[in-house]
């Protein structure tokens, strides 16, 4: 079971850095003949997976049969093992004499013993057939190298039989799939080097789709907003301001194009806006989502795109997927993903313990988009924690991703700052993520303050004096210089009063 479980966890540190087509997480069954499945496996050098149920073996029980169907069908692990290294079948009543090759060999495998089914099946040896179904053969080159069920993997003595208890559940659930399938997989490396060979070379890790960009869409939710637009050629600020003029005029489907982009491209384009775009703007989103139905239209769809890669995505992409459940008001999406990622029985056991715990601290961190300024102290430290638990990190695949949400935090937390008028504590939090995030913190501090509408003229003090020429200063220039002017127009309306 440790070398299952080993074998497991190696294959899902080698698959989750890879981008995932959507047709990974597809059908789980392959729409072949029995003949044409045996000779594609050869051909691809690929496992053939014979699927037994209800549908092969008739006295089976149709009732778990279908509720393990579902259950495979939401494993999205299990789904993309299976296109990865196999082509799987699900066998007809006109196979039954292969299922119940099948079925037996895997209960030998679980009772060391074989029940001799080709001589008639006794009532009560029909019940446990009924139980560990559905079973699954493992074709190696056309021959039968192995069988897998259920009964592998649960603790009662009686094999999860009717009548153990509440592990009865296992009988319908698929998570014994992937630790039975990987397992196997292990065997086939050890014994069949030249065909595992083989398999590698014509099967490499699936390659990404292109990312679908929505705002290169126009629909019923909103126009387009393509890359070629020139008026603000590499300048985010100005199309985060043509965002909100467009709301304020009741543009909803420019303004939904406008965000579209901002959400999709703005940090990307400029990297230190970043920061304000998925705090600042992102409420922004939040509160048209609930003022307009075309921006809740749009967001949803970018939320159910962006779910497609759930369960084997990045990072960054997870935050994203959090960031859009969270401006479309789908806690209950968030708090079930995390469940599943955190504690299903062979999800949360495969994912290394560095990812879980990133995966908390961003659904911690990311979901409460429109939360106002708690007591300045608490606030100060939860930065102070996050910064903490960054310089701290070990992991290499954690630590960029906590530098993130700590710049993040920051960004948004001396904005906050600014507009409740506490002018020395959101110095302080400047002061603080610069010294201990990196002077490269400084012009995210300055962008998110322009995107928040408080610029400051000490903000000088925070952007590169290097003499090379950059957006954030030439806004942070004008914005002062508006911000002066206003008050010099304040202040004579004020004296003629």
């Amino acid at each position: 079971m440790l070398c299952g479980l080993l074998c497991a966890h190696a294959c899902y540190s080698q698959i989750s850095n890879a981008q995932i087509t959507n047709d990974a997480f597809g059908d789980l069954f392959d729409d072949l003949s029995l003949q044409e499945a045996f000779d594609e496996s050869i051909a691809q050098s690929k496992l053939l997976i014979l699927y037994v149920d209800s549908r092969s073996i008739p006295y089976a029980d149709p009732d778990r049969s279908s509720a393990s169907i579902e259950s495979a069908q939401r494993d999205r692990l299990l789904r993309f093992w299976l296109k990865q290294h196999s082509i799987i079948l699900h066998l007809g009543a006109e196979d039954q004499k292969l299922a119940e090759q099948i079925a037996n060999a895997a209960l030998y495998r679980c009772e060391k013993r074989k029940l001799n089914l080709e001589d008639g099946v006794q009532p009560h040896e029909q019940a446990q057939l009924a139980w560990y179904t559905p079973s699954m053969g493992i074709f190696l080159n056309g021959q039968l190298f192995s069988a897998v069920s259920v009964c592998r993997l649960s603790p009662c003595s009686n094999f999860g039989a009717p009548g153990a208890g509440k592990d009865n559940d296992l009988g319908t659930s698929m998570t014994w799939a992937v630790f039975e399938l990987d397992f196997q997989f292990d065997r086939i490396r050890a014994k069949e080097p030249v065909w595992f060979g083989l398999h590698e070379l014509r099967n490499p890790p699936l390659e990404a789709e292109a990312k679908t960009y929505f705002s290169e869409i126009e629909d019923a939710a909103a126009n387009r907003f393509g890359d070629e637009r020139t008026e603000y050629p590499d300048d985010v600020f100005s199309v985060i301001n043509l965002a909100r003029t467009q709301a304020e005029l009741g543009d909803r489907f420019g303004s939904a194009a406008t965000y579209t982009w901002l959400w999709e491209r703005g940090a990307q384009r400029d990297p230190d806006f970043g920061p304000a775009i998925r705090k600042l703007v992102a409420a922004d989103v939040q509160q048209l989502v609930h003022r307009w139905e075309n921006f809740e239209e749009r967001f949803n769809d970018m939320k159910y795109e962006s779910a497609k890669r759930i369960g084997l995505e990045t990072l960054d992409e997870f935050a994203d997927w959090i960031r859009l459940a969270a401006v479309t008001g789908d806690p209950l999406a968030q708090l079930s993903e995390l469940d599943y990622r955190i504690n299903s029985d062979y999800f949360g056991s495969l994912m290394p313990r560095d990812e879980r715990r990133v995966l908390l601290m961003i659904a911690e961190t990311e979901c409460e988009i429109m939360e106002r300024l708690a007591l300045p102290a608490e606030e100060r430290d939860t930065l102070s924690r996050l910064i903490l638990n960054y310089e701290h990190e070990k992991s290499d695949i954690a630590k960029p991703e906590l530098r993130r949400l700590a710049t993040d935090q920051a960004v948004l937390l001396h904005a906050r700052m600014l507009e409740e008028g506490l002018e020395s504590e959101a110095r302080a939090v400047a002061r603080q993520a610069i010294e201990r995030l990196g002077t490269d913190v400084g012009p995210a501090i300055v962008a998110g303050a322009l995107v928040a509408g408080h610029p400051r003229p000490w903000h000088r003090d925070y952007l590169s004096d290097d003499g090379s020429p950059s957006k954030i200063a030439e806004h942070l220039l004008w914005a002062l210089e508006q911000q002066e002017a206003d008050s010099g127009e304040l202040l004579e309306i004020r004296v003629r009063e």
